[in-house]
């Protein structure tokens, strides 16, 4: 019995990871798509999949059921989080500007001469979030000079790889 839920377990991270890979591709058909609504259909999908499996298996109960449920709904909530917040969020654009070197410091005021994109127009928004970067260890002020820190070089990282891998083209434009 444990080894037939680990067996299910194991596929339905199969499952995941299947569908992750397809909506990357899909991403990549049709990068200036709408990525919040691929992400619903995409999990949707996911439990899907898991149903016809427990179908097919002849496992279809209650607790696979809410198995499926949780899988899916895992699914929809970590690409939400991720792939949306990489893709539109100031935060993390601004985690970019400093990356690039593209963010001054001049009498304790943030500048954005340098920064190319957009999102810099509203000064107040970008300086808070640079604000609640440097208090969260994402960012550091040395003398005049703002650095990333290791967890802000990871989380740039990491933004710089899922946007190829799921073409986040907002991420591509407003993080330089």
């Amino acid at each position: 019995m444990r080894n037939t839920r680990v067996n299910l377990l194991l596929v339905c991270i199969l499952i995941f990871f299947s569908v992750s890979a397809a909506l990357a591709f899909f991403r990549k058909l049709k990068p200036n798509s709408d990525l919040f609504n691929q992400i619903n259909i995409a999990s949707f999908l996911c439990g899907v999949t898991i149903f016809l499996f427990l179908l097919l298996r002849k496992k279809l109960n209650y607790e696979n059921l809410l198995l499926m449920f949780l899988v899916s709904l895992m699914f929809f909530i970590s690409h939400q989080m991720v792939l949306l917040n990489i893709d539109r969020s100031r935060s993390y654009y601004v985690i970019g500007w400093v990356h690039a070197g593209n963010v001054g410091v001049k009498n304790d005021l943030y500048t954005y001469d340098d920064v190319v994109s957009f999102e810099k127009k509203n000064t107040t928004a970008s300086d808070l979030r640079i604000r609640e970067q440097i208090d969260r260890g994402v960012i550091v002020k040395i003398e005049d000079t703002l650095k990333l820190t290791f967890t802000g070089a990871a989380m740039y990282q990491t933004a710089e790889i899922l946007s190829k891998v799921f073409s986040l083209e907002n991420w591509k434009e407003n993080y330089r």
